[in-house]
């Protein structure tokens, strides 16, 4: 994201203070100050009449200064993240210097004094990779290619320009040159380093209506490489499904055309079985270095393929530590799937889940995924949400419909696949994936969700 978006915004920069800053260049310490003039002599040709060019003057940099005049702009239609936005600002400025400035909608009439956020109609201000300011007259503008964008760019740009060797003076006052504004277009924010978080029971065997492991194997590597996310966890991840996969990823433990993704697991039967399925973790092998992973049984004896009291399948979670190679954050990602049929077996398969995991993340920030065969009504989503918070609970915006999670192949269906995560980080995105390629992925939908720390 930070790449093409860097390029068009000192375009459309350069192209905006082109009138402001009067074809000079600032000097080397970024402060505009005059350069002196200069007279630029013309060589004249054989047998023509010498002349001098006319001195040109520098003016420094305009600076604006933000007061109580200005007023925060949001359009008058638009999402609650662009309204958050805008409480954000007018809240880090109040607390910072002390100003109060109003927030008003693009309904109203303008004035020469505005901080205007999204696309108003007070200026076209282009973001379609990432976000843009600038400086039209004594406005300053910010627009993003959306409005989760929008508000982790506000928060980068306050972070910077509210400092007293920016833009923060001892009054209280805050102060913009113009010449500065590309330092501000040039942040790297939580979003750079977002991740995104995709959960997806695979429904391991063939049905009927074209819903064969083949043709649903396809179509759900078709949904990857749409979403494109960092991380997946994988629910009844049978045998048939691990072949057809890797045959795909024209490799072994690789997921995806070109092999972008690694996988690991094991079968619920046993690492030295085929039966059963594998709660996979499958990631991208550009953004994170896998340290360390394994997988444990939801029984009184979780070192060792079992099963607790009569329940028929044996139940696992596999878990797996990543460094984060762009932010070189170390983390636990968790991945499960908690007995259907009996809601006691299920209680006790969680308890057994929280206390494993309680000892193999300690000391680590943890994401749990999982098919949790229950409502967020039940007694196991209690105990598991006493430790964890539940994603589509905490999330700042949703997208698509919310028809829950399990559909029986049947559009509509109740909410039983989650992403759990701990206090280290922050859901700003969360969507069930309703759409269908050429037929359903599953029957279940999946989730996706993009965390920020």
């Amino acid at each position: 994201m930070k790449h093409t978006k860097r390029i068009l915004s000192l375009l459309l920069l350069l192209s905006l203070s082109a009138q402001a800053m009067a074809g000079c260049t600032p000097s080397g310490d970024g402060t505009g100050t005059t350069r002196e003039e200069t007279t630029v002599a013309q060589t004249p040709a054989i047998g023509e009449t010498t002349a001098t060019e006319e001195a040109t003057t520098c003016k420094p940099a305009r600076v604006l200064t933000v007061d109580e005049t200005y007023r925060i702009v949001i359009p008058y239609v638009s999402d609650t993240m662009v309204g958050r936005t805008a409480h954000m600002i007018a809240e880090t400025i109040r607390d910072k210097t002390g100003l109060e400035l109003a927030i008003i909608t693009d309904d109203q009439a303008p004035t020469a004094y505005e901080i205007t956020l999204g696309q108003t109609n007070r200026a076209e201000i282009a973001a379609e990779n990432g976000y843009s300011l600038a400086v039209i007259g004594d406005s300053i503008h910010l627009n993003a290619e959306d409005s989760l964008t929008l508000y982790l760019a506000a928060e980068a740009i306050l972070e910077t320009w509210l400092t007293t060797d920016f833009g923060l003076t001892q009054t209280g006052v805050i102060s913009l040159s113009e010449d500065r504004v590309i330092d501000l277009n040039n942040l790297e924010t939580r979003r750079d380093n977002s991740i995104k978080i995709m959960t997806q029971n695979l429904r391991g065997t063939d049905d009927p209506d074209g819903n064969s492991v083949q043709k649903r194997s396809e179509r759900f590597v078709r949904m990857v490489q749409e979403y494109q996310p960092d991380l997946i966890g994988t629910q009844e991840h049978s045998y048939s499904w691990k072949i057809w996969l890797e045959k795909r990823g024209k490799a072994e433990g690789k997921l995806g055309e070109n092999s972008l993704y690694g996988m690991v697991g094991c079968f619920n039967d046993g690492p030295e079985t085929k039966s059963g399925g594998m709660n996979a973790i499958i990631y991208r092998l550009d953004r994170f270095e896998l340290l360390e992973s394994d997988t444990f049984w939801l029984s009184h004896t979780p070192d060792v393929p079992s099963v607790i009291g009569s329940t028929r399948d044996r139940r696992i979670c596999t878990w797996a530590k990543f460094k984060d190679l762009q932010t070189g954050e170390i983390f636990i990602f968790a991945n499960t799937h908690l007995d259907h049929a009996d809601l006691e077996r299920n209680y006790l398969q969680a308890e057994i889940l929280l206390d494993q995991l309680a000892e193999i993340a300690a000391g680590y920030p943890l994401y749990l995924s999982g098919d949790f065969n229950v409502s967020s009504y039940s007694s196991t989503y209690s105990i598991v949400t006493q430790a964890l918070k539940d994603s589509h609970k905490t999330v700042w915006t949703q997208t698509g419909e919310d028809w829950g999670t399990y559909h029986a192949y049947m559009q509509y269906g109740a909410e039983i696949d989650f992403i759990f995560h701990d206090s280290d980080f922050t859901a700003i995105r969360y969507e069930i994936i309703t759409k269908q390629y050429d037929g359903y992925v599953s029957d279940h939908y999946g989730v996706i969700v993009e965390f920020v720390s």
